[in-house]
């Protein structure tokens, strides 16, 4: 009769315990990153622009909103995209004399500039 060491499993659920054990948690092939992603890359920087959408319709002038688009939020710095160099002439006027003052307390987002730029807006 043959004596088992106290290293050998004992059955074959010990087996594969130890299998289970050895080989580790198993790759993920599920899509969840893309949802993470997708908030992270999409959804939360379309909020933020969006918040200040509604600000930018109450305070520019009608005449100058259909020349601009607001492009992006990052970092505090929203980005607005202007059709031509006369608009940005009047909009960086604005601006100066206390639009973009007036936009950073209006809106809910923290804002730190407003930065304009020159875009085709199609």
């Amino acid at each position: 009769m043959r004596q088992m060491s106290t290293r050998e499993p004992r059955n074959a659920d010990q087996i594969e315990r130890l299998r289970e054990w050895r080989e580790g948690p198993g790759r993920d092939t599920s899509m969840k990153f893309v949802g993470d992603w997708f908030k992270r890359q999409v959804a939360k920087p379309h909020e933020q622009v969006a918040q200040f959408s509604e600000v930018w319709r109450q305070l520019v002038p009608s005449h100058l909103q259909d020349k601009t688009a607001l492009a992006s939020l990052a970092r505090g710095v929203l980005t607005v995209h202007v059709a031509d160099s006369g608009t940005m002439y009047e909009l960086d006027r604005l601006m100066r004399t206390g639009l973009e003052r007036q936009i950073k307390t209006t809106a809910k987002a923290s804002l730190r500039k407003i930065k304009l730029k020159v875009a085709s807006l199609g």
